[in-house]
C-alpha cells in the first residue's frame, strides 16, 4: 500500500493519474456525443434515451464522479505545471537559442 501511495505522490504517478482522468473525461465526451447523435435516428429514440438518462438514479453518482475526476485532473495538472516551472525557471525557448 505504501508503494502505491509513494508512486501516486511522485511526478510520474501524478502524470499517470492525469492521463487516466483524461481518458475518463474523454470517454464521457464520446458517450455524451453518441447519445446526442441519436437525434438523427428520430425523436422517439432520442426522447427514450433522454428519459432513461434522467430517470436513472445512478446518474447522480456519475455526475459526482465526473466532477471529482475533472477536479483531480485539473488539480494535478496545475500541480505538475507549477512543479515544472519551479524546477526550471528559465523558459525552454531561451535555452535553445544559446
Amino acid at each position: 500500500m505504501t508503494s502505491i501511495k509513494s508512486f501516486l505522490k511522485s511526478s510520474v504517478g501524478k502524470k499517470f493519474l492525469v492521463g487516466i482522468t483524461g481518458l475518463g473525461l474523454s470517454g464521457f465526451v464520446l458517450i455524451h456525443m453518441s447519445g446526442n447523435l441519436l437525434m438523427f435516428f428520430g425523436p422517439e429514440m432520442y426522447n427514450t434515451y433522454g428519459h432513461k438518462l434522467v430517470t436513472n438514479p445512478l446518474i447522480y453518482g456519475a455526475e459526482v464522479g465526473l466532477v471529482l475526476m475533472f477536479l483531480v485532473h485539473m488539480g494535478l495538472a496545475l500541480s505538475l505545471t507549477l512543479a515544472n516551472r519551479s524546477a526550471r525557471p528559465i523558459a525552454p525557448s531561451l535555452l535553445a537559442s544559446s
